[in-house]
């Protein structure tokens, strides 16, 4: 029950809200402010209050009996009803979950929400509104978090959700600053959801409002709320507006949070895929294996940037439709508002676009970050193809020498086994000016065949093709295989050519 805290606002006589909260933290801080004899027995809490800040900084540090103590006020709370405790509205807001705390949720604190509940073990963002007999307001949130593997959630905590290393085990090992990751903390990529969920009458006389969430903590959590009574005080005549205005506060507070997460998603990728500053101070290594490493991990840093795009974008969608239908409500059921309550709903609307914004930044962020890798993954590409190129080239080269300089070995062993041979009469007189003329000859020409072998071959193959035959031809000689059809005469009255066969010029003569 660590992470679960409970908020009811009630109204009291003279019509002005109140604010009950239940969490643990402010539960352990009244035990060392309450006399000793008021204590519960057994209990191990100091009178230092400084020794409880230092107790407060860590959950894990509360005692067993603090933690039996706070189960049995927070169940004494939940187990009652609104009415019989006199109030008006509820928050529920639990950090983690787990089994118990879901079917707690389910069947006794908020069985209205069950399909919110649905959408939160799910992995796509969704909004819904329905004002039936029970007037739901919802919205899930679907991300992508980035954190320290020794603060993964323990067996009981854990949730059927896709995970994994932050970098993989492939782009660790391809250098960087990801290796000094290795030898301290390793981080994971997890799946998360949030959720919010409003469900109450449709006239917005009571509610109860759900929230799960890790992104936040109870602290900012419970500021938050305490601000609440003020929203809904100003609108206690219009009290579905004030409804609508506390979903559009706490959802702001949504984006607020999704945006640092990102945020700090960025960073991490930055330093992974080493762009940004690094770029600028140190430049790129455009040695080929290094260019290879950095070209693998440009293209796993854009892919997992599409990846929380469309997460993004998903979510963002969500979040501008949630706050379209809360305005669209407010000004169906209240018309023209007073000045004071239009000012106050101005302010509402002018901090959820401020908090709304940036998670907006965020997206714009990502998407630039993917068309600079785009551009950095093309342009390591054509230099690693240029450098390749080059290195072709100059292999090339080498095995152009390495021919020239067999072609020459060539004729001298050819020369040299030609003198070797004992029973040729031929070269019994034999000198050594006759061996240096033979291989002189023999090695020019050898070379000469080679050079002019690509020539040989054109003419091969056009001898072979029969077009030597016009090659021969002499210009002005008409081809004798080619039969002229007829002679050319320009007739003197027309000044136009005409074309007559020979037959008509012997029969005319």
């Amino acid at each position: 029950m660590r992470y679960f805290s409970a908020f009811d606002l009630s109204l009291n006589p003279e019509f002005e809200f109140t604010l009950t909260a239940v969490t643990l933290h402010e539960f352990v801080a009244s035990l060392a402010h309450a006399p000793v004899g008021h204590r519960a027995a057994g209990s191990r809490v100091g009178t230092n209050i400084d020794e409880m800040a230092r107790l407060f900084k860590s959950p894990q540090s509360y005692t067993s009996e603090q933690l039996e103590q706070y189960q049995k006020k927070l169940f004494s709370v939940l187990n009652k009803r609104l009415v019989d405790l006199g109030a008006k509205h509820r928050i529920l807001f639990t950090q983690k979950c787990c089994p118990s705390l879901v079917k707690g949720f389910v069947y006794l604190w908020h069985p209205d929400a069950l399909d919110t509940f649905d959408d939160y073990f799910g992995s796509t963002s969704r909004f819904q509104e329905r004002r039936e007999a029970v007037w739901t307001t919802t919205i899930t949130i679907s991300y992508w978090c980035v954190g320290s593997n020794d603060e993964r959630d323990s067996h009981q905590f854990a949730e059927p959700r896709k995970n994994g290393d932050f970098p993989p085990a492939g782009i660790a090992v391809l250098g960087g600053p990801t290796n000094s990751t290795r030898t301290g903390p390793t981080y994971i990529m997890e799946e998360r959801s949030s959720s919010l969920v409003i469900t109450g009458d449709p006239s917005g006389y009571f509610w109860t409002c759900s929230i799960w969430s890790s992104l936040t903590e109870h602290k900012p959590v419970s500021g938050l709320v305490e601000g609440l009574p003020q929203v809904l005080q100003r609108f206690i005549n219009q009290q579905v507006s004030g409804r609508c205005l506390v979903f559009l506060i706490l959802l702001g507070h949504f984006s607020e949070k999704l945006a640092e997460e990102y945020d700090s998603i960025l960073k991490q990728l930055d330093r992974i895929v080493e762009l940004g500053d690094r770029v600028l101070l140190q430049g790129l290594e455009w040695g080929s294996s290094k260019a290879v490493d950095k070209l693998k991990k440009m293209l796993w840093g854009l892919e997992a940037l599409r990846v929380f795009d469309d997460r993004l974008s998903a979510s963002l969608s969500q979040i501008q439709k949630a706050r379209e239908a809360m305005e669209r409500t407010i000004k169906q059921e209240s018309g023209d508002l007073h000045i004071d309550l239009l000012q106050e709903y101005l302010n509402v609307l002018e901090e959820f676009e401020k908090r709304y914004g940036m998670l907006s930044d965020v997206q714009i962020r990502t998407q630039l970050k993917i068309r600079q890798v785009t551009g950095l993954r093309d342009g390591i590409s054509a230099v690693t193809n240029v450098e390749d190129n080059r290195t072709t080239i100059k292999q090339g080269n080498n095995i152009r020498i390495l021919t020239y300089i067999t072609i020459a070995y060539l004729p001298l062993g050819f020369v040299s086994g030609l003198f070797s041979i004992n029973h040729a009469t031929f070269m019994d007189n034999a000198t050594n000016a006759l061996y240096a003329a033979l291989t002189v000859s023999f090695v020019v020409g050898t070379y000469g065949l080679a050079l002019s072998l690509e020539n040989i071959m054109d003419l091969w193959m056009s001898f072979k093709n029969g077009e030597w035959r016009s090659r021969r031809q002499p210009k002005g000689v008409p081809d004798p295989w080619v039969e002229l059809p007829s002679w050319r005469v320009r007739d003197p009255l027309t000044s136009r050519r005409s074309y007559t066969t020979d037959e008509e010029i012997s029969g005319a003569s």
